[in-house]
């Protein structure tokens, strides 16, 4: 285990890129302890954010897909119905990550949603993320991520991007576009790929930039 300090300023890191985004319609905090080599926990709210797909998918919103690099949206929506922030420390028990999920729709936005569908509750989102939480901990142990943390739940991600193979805009984090083009995937550690308009392909981080569709701003 490395020192506070150098714990401290690893989280410090990552923060920046799963940081506060400000306050949703409403929030369940979860506190996670995933058997993984410390630098795959930077995939954590990635593989949580499956498991609130789950949730969703499991109570009839069967559109339901992922927003690269860790929200989750209703396909009717357009935007976020979740958000997903982690931040990391360790104590007594060890290494962990306090995992912060944010319903983010707001009065209204549920009418988009189909009619035998409904927003999973507290439990029920909870359930579906340690059940991929454990999923991924057990690929982990079992050598099928070994190339990167992003490894093993890497296809399942991919098909449910809902902008994959679509038009987008790759903006700097304070909302200045830095390209456009088509997103192609990404890599076995989280970073995207985007075809731009020469045919050039750039490959970024979420900390580096963020996607966004052309028809939002």
């Amino acid at each position: 285990m490395p020192p506070r300090t150098a714990w401290g300023m690893w989280w410090a890191s990552w923060a920046s890129l799963t940081g506060s985004r400000g306050a949703g319609v409403g929030e369940l905090e979860l506190t996670l302890r995933p058997r993984v080599p410390m630098g795959y926990l930077v995939a954590l709210p990635a593989v949580a954010s499956l498991g609130v797909m789950d949730a969703l998918v499991d109570a009839g919103n069967s559109e339901a897909g992922l927003l690269w690099p860790r929200d989750v949206a209703l396909v009717p929506a357009g935007r976020p119905a979740f958000e997903l922030d982690g931040r990391g420390g360790y104590d007594d028990g060890g290494v962990f990550v306090r995992l912060a999920i944010r319903r983010t729709l707001g009065d209204g936005d549920d009418a988009a949603m189909p009619d035998d569908a409904a927003m999973p509750d507290d439990a029920a989102i909870e359930r579906a993320v340690r059940e991929r939480v454990s999923t991924w901990e057990g690929d982990v142990a079992a050598g099928r991520s070994a190339g990167g943390p992003w490894a093993a739940f890497l296809p399942d991600y991919f098909d449910h991007e809902l902008r994959m193979g679509r038009e987008v805009e790759v903006t700097y984090p304070n909302g200045r576009v830095m390209a456009r083009g088509r997103l192609a995937g990404f890599d076995i550690w989280g970073r995207a790929t985007v075809v731009d308009e020469s045919g050039h392909e750039l490959e970024f981080s979420a900390e580096q930039a963020l996607l966004r569709s052309p028809d939002r701003e």
